[in-house]
């Protein structure tokens, strides 16, 4: 049994826990991780927990293209770009509503009270002298 980092031969099906190799079943979640029951994947749920992540792309791919998604959830990623796109991307300036969804964002001015200010002021007087 091979951990989750370690190169594995793609064909050997083994429960993650006990190492079993039948009457198998892929975690619900990543679908990557298989178990041979319940039990199981209770029992090793502490330690599946830190890299099990809903891949809801590798979901929606899954039908027509089973290999992909296997290969997504293998390597966890999450999406994946196309070339077109990214040149899209790249071509694309950045503007201020890009970034921040306005046109022209303009920062709040400080809300400082008169008694902030007094010891800013104390403060900057002893810094200098």
């Amino acid at each position: 049994m091979a951990s989750h980092f370690e190169d594995e031969d793609p064909t050997i099906k083994e429960c993650a826990n006990c190492g079993s190799t039948e009457n198998l079943g892929k975690c619900s979640r990543c679908h990557s991780a298989w178990f041979c029951g319940v039990k199981c994947q209770k029992a090793y749920w502490p330690f599946h927990r830190e890299w099990c992540k809903k891949n809801d792309f590798a979901d929606a791919i899954e039908k027509t293209e089973p290999k992909f998604a296997k290969w997504m959830r293998k390597h966890g990623k999450q999406a994946v770009v196309k070339d077109d796109e990214v040149d899209r991307l790249e071509r694309k300036t950045a503007t201020m509503e890009d970034m921040y969804g306005k046109s022209n964002p303009k920062p709040l001015p400080p809300a400082y009270t008169s008694e902030d200010r007094r010891k800013m002021r104390s403060a900057e007087e002893k810094h200098l002298l």
